[in-house]
């Protein structure tokens, strides 16, 4: 329990009866992420922010440290506290005509965790959940979670009321998101640290939403964009009747296949309304992001695209300007600098379309914002479910995201933080030579005999499945059904038998040296 002592003359007043009434008061309250077992990160300078009366003095203390500041005529204040050393922790005190207390604060490293549902999937529903629910006594790695709330102006932290840090024990981990879990737990063992994740995450979510609107609106695409959401909207009744019709259908064959001893097929995905708040451009970051951008964070994990994947405004044609967008957006509004993003490339899965590439088209368009800087991508092109938009191994996509941090934020030395990564392409006869960089010691298959996942053609570009044979970081490829190679591709489908990574167990990341549309 939190312990707060409220002056009684602030509580009561003398009426002109003589008699003990209510006054109407407003005790200092520190914004909701400011709590018992906050995490906040190490190194910087730490604003402290809440609401008091209007000119109220307010003092807050915490690990060694006292700082004073009067609220202003709007009730709201904000203290800075100089960088805390890693490992810093106490009770944080606020003390004004009332004393409230958060108890248990330490410094650390705090990661900013967002994206849809593969984000926001939780532990409880990970591969091996009973046991990693059953081994999480790790109380210095804490979740705050942010609740699902758009808003159609930005917020600020009092938007977030009620939300809380939880420690991670058996008790509460199970709803930790997965992938951040995942790779906190990299990060807390690795450098013995308290290690706070910000869950903001919201299944079935397109970008769009999670974009600062003064971004959309300077993007030519915006109006577009809008154009778009209305054509959506308007065609919504239409497209729930055919939506509802393929769920029945999928639930009749699922019946009969389960009837007949057969796999049943994949449940069709049935969008959310356009209209709802969390599929508005802006209305996420307004509610989810804007309200913690005060708050310092070590950098960003971002695991989102299966929406924007299936087409329309916000594609894969226009997907790489969005979230360099984004993330350029984010940057400005925490004003930190160029922080850390790492995002999950989208994995192997049978997307549900005519050409069975759409989702290799959409994972070049998210390979592309890597131009910006500070920026890695976690490959998962290995370890998808072709039957499952939410693979369970988030295990690994944690460790894959920890490996990036460990080698671009954190310098350890010796440590690779991305697998081989396609460096060019020579023709050789009937075959095309492949270079690859980040594949030192060489390529690592998981069945040398049979190394799958290239494609080559002519120059008409047509595809043809082609064999491989591994040398040392490069691999040549060729195919019976092509004389005259010119361009080659990697794991360019949907749902590929990708195998090849380097020693550390990396992918090589999808590639391809065409620039053919299909």
């Amino acid at each position: 329990m939190k312990q707060i002592s409220i002056s009684l003359r602030r509580v009561f007043l003398f009426s002109s009866y003589g008699l003990l009434v209510p006054a109407v008061q407003a005790a200092v309250v520190p914004a909701p992420v400011f709590g018992d077992y906050t995490v906040v990160q190490r190194g910087m300078p730490l604003p402290v922010w809440g609401t008091a009366d209007p000119g109220e003095m307010v003092k807050v203390s915490f690990a060694g440290q006292s700082h004073e500041t009067k609220a202003g005529a709007d009730g709201n204040w904000q203290v800075i506290f100089a960088p805390l050393k890693g490992g810093a922790r106490g009770n944080m005190v606020f003390s004004a005509t009332n004393t409230v207390e958060a108890k248990d604060v330490v410094a650390g490293e705090v990661w900013f965790c967002s994206g849809q549902s593969n984000m926001g999937k939780d532990v409880g529903t990970s591969a091996n959940a009973a046991a990693e629910i059953a081994a999480a006594d790790l109380p210095d790695i804490r979740q705050f979670q942010v609740p699902p709330k758009p808003a159609t102006e930005p917020q600020d932290a009092s938007f977030l009321k009620g939300a809380t840090w939880k420690p991670a024990s058996p008790e509460t981990v199970g709803k930790f998101t997965a992938a951040g879990y995942y790779f906190a737990k990299e990060i807390h063992r690795k450098f013995d640290v308290p290690v706070g994740i910000i869950n903001s995450s919201w299944g079935g979510t397109r970008i769009q939403p999670w974009m600062p609107p003064e971004v959309l609106k300077a993007d030519l695409g915006y109006e577009k964009m809008l154009e778009g959401k209305k054509a959506e909207i308007a065609a919504w009744p239409a497209r729930k009747i055919e939506l509802d019709q393929q769920l029945k259908d999928w639930e009749q064959q699922s019946a009969t296949a389960k009837a007949e001893g057969r796999e049943p097929p994949v449940k069709p995905w049935i969008p959310r309304p356009p209209d709802e708040g969390n599929n508005m451009p802006g209305q996420l970051y307004n509610g989810m992001i804007h309200p913690l951008v005060r708050f310092p964070i070590r950098g960003a994990l971002w695991y989102q695209g299966e929406s924007n994947a299936g087409g329309g405004v916000g594609g894969a044609a226009e997907y790489t300007r969005l979230q360099m967008g984004m993330v350029e957006g984010w940057r400005k509004a925490w004003g930190i600098g160029d922080f850390p993003f790492y995002f999950v490339q989208l994995p192997n899965f049978i997307a549900a379309d005519a050409t069975g590439r759409s989702w290799a088209f959409f994972r070049e368009g998210q390979e592309k914002s890597l131009a910006l800087k500070n920026t890695g991508m976690a490959v998962a092109i290995d370890i998808g479910d072709s039957n499952d938009i939410h693979p369970a191994n988030k295990q690994e996509v944690g460790r894959r995201l920890a490996r990036l941090a460990f080698a671009r934020t954190y310098r350890q030395a010796g440590m690779a933080g991305s697998g081989p990564v396609f460096a060019g392409s020579s023709v050789q006869g009937d075959a095309i030579h492949v270079r690859f960089n980040h594949a030192e010691g060489g390529l690592v298959a998981k069945d040398p005999q049979a190394v799958t996942g290239f494609e080559i053609a002519a120059a008409d570009g047509n595809f043809q499945p082609a064999s491989a044979n591994l040398q040392g970081d490069g691999v040549t490829v060729r195919s019976p059904e092509i004389k005259v190679p010119a361009f080659v591709r990697y794991a360019w489908i949907n749902d590929p038998q990708a195998g090849l990574s380097n020693k550390e167990g990396l992918p090589l990341a999808p590639f391809r040296t065409d620039t053919f549309g299909k």
